[in-house]
């Protein structure tokens, strides 16, 4: 299901994947576990990406806990960060597969292509322009 750059992600962090059919989320990164549970009622890309977006969590928020519940502009802020590894990871894996270079990346195209919601539009763009 995972292709070994997330392997990779996943042996460095130290963290262990589980799945859980009550989740009342996509996925949850338990800290003081290093634990990610993921929802077996996803699809295999929907778990992909709350994988990332979790593993995320695992590498830059590690230890923020309580930041993250303290404010909601600091849990904002994380979500955001979390987003972005996702949407790095995913534009990686699209552009290897294909032919394009990022200056020639359909956006809208990208994202429906990952079942990405359009809001993420203009972040997407952002990063590509950091390419």
């Amino acid at each position: 299901m995972y292709d070994n750059e997330i392997k990779d992600l996943i042996k460095q962090l130290g963290v262990q994947i589980r799945f859980s059919m009550d989740l009342d989320n996509e996925g949850y990164y338990i800290p003081e576990a290093k634990l990610i549970v993921l929802d077996t009622k996803l699809s295999e890309l929907e778990q992909k990406k709350a994988l990332l977006h979790e593993l995320s969590h695992a590498a830059k928020h590690n230890g923020n806990l309580e930041l993250y519940r303290a404010t909601y502009n600091a849990r904002a802020k994380m979500e955001r960060e979390a987003d972005d590894l996702m949407l790095r990871m995913l534009l990686k894996k699209y552009l290897s597969n294909s032919e394009l270079e990022t200056k020639d990346l359909n956006c809208i195209k990208f994202l429906e292509c990952n079942h990405l919601d359009l809001a993420f539009e203009n972040r997407v763009k952002e990063i590509i322009a950091m390419y």
